[in-house]
């Protein structure tokens, strides 16, 4: 399984969050892969199939867990910190 690096954004002072992708693949011999996204921090969200999401300022931890047929599991993390900006 893998995860997008780390990601690192600046925003303008009055954005409180931006869209952020954090793509993740997995792959499976035998079986169809199924990825889903949580994300703790500044930002929340459970059982999410996409990999794009509004992301507060702060910073975001978003695992992905892939599964497939069999119940077989695997995760990886990417940590989302966006910062705002001086005027």
């Amino acid at each position: 399984m893998y995860c997008t690096g780390d990601i690192s954004q600046t925003v303008n002072c009055e954005t409180r969050s931006v869209q952020v992708n954090f793509p993740a693949e997995a792959t499976d011999d035998c079986n169809v892969m199924v990825i889903e996204y949580n994300a703790t921090g500044s930002t929340t969200f459970a059982s999410q199939v996409d990999s794009i999401a509004a992301i507060n300022v702060g910073t975001t931890v978003v695992t992905a867990t892939a599964s497939d047929s069999t119940g077989k599991t695997s995760t990886c993390q990417t940590s989302i910190t966006i910062t705002t900006g001086k005027y």
